[in-house]
């Protein structure tokens, strides 16, 4: 699992993170550049950010995509690694990657954090 999870990191990138501007965050951690800014710029802000700054979007539409593109890419990716496990095997290794503690992990190590839009009161 965290043999796993480390190569999940590297499409990540290693290394501590400066922060820059939206356009930037994919390049220097993904090596990619949207195409369309407005779709990086909605998926930035969190809830408390969007309320102080008008209505704004937020990060939970693309989010609840996101779990699902996650969900099914981990679920590809142990049904073809372990092909001698059961469904309920493979839905509890599944389970323990793709959950809110592992990814905040992730999220941490690869410093994504300071690219999330938070509200002053939500950054104390």
């Amino acid at each position: 699992m965290a043999d796993f999870l480390s190569r999940i990191s590297t499409l990540f990138g290693r290394g501590p993170r400066r922060r820059g501007s939206d356009a930037d965050l994919p390049a220097s951690i993904l090596g990619y550049r949207f195409l369309d800014t407005d779709l990086l710029r909605e998926a930035l802000p969190h809830r408390s950010y969007a309320n102080s700054v008008s209505d704004h979007p937020t990060y939970e539409r693309l989010e609840f995509l996101g779990d699902s593109v996650l969900g099914l890419i981990v679920a590809r990716h142990l049904f073809v690694k372990h092909p001698e496990q059961s469904e309920g095997q493979l839905t509890k290794r599944k389970a323990s990657l793709v959950n809110l503690k592992t990814l905040t992990q992730v999220a941490k190590r690869e410093g994504l954090g300071q690219w999330i839009r938070l509200s002053p009161e939500e950054d104390k």
